[in-house]
């Protein structure tokens, strides 16, 4: 998982263990203002194992 402070908001990218992307998060929706919604947001679809820093 890939987290990247864009503007006032965070894009997100998921990949796997192989480094495909899986799906990307944010973007022009604008929907991830802040860390804790990128957390919360993760939380909400099963979670994350590791998390970096930001």
């Amino acid at each position: 998982m890939y987290a990247k402070k864009n503007g006032n908001y965070y894009d997100v990218v998921i990949t796997n263990k192989n480094g495909q992307v899986i799906t990307a998060v944010g973007g022009n929706t604008k929907s991830l203002r802040n860390w804790s919604d990128v957390t919360k947001m993760l939380n909400n679809h099963g979670g994350y194992s590791s998390l970096p820093t930001h």
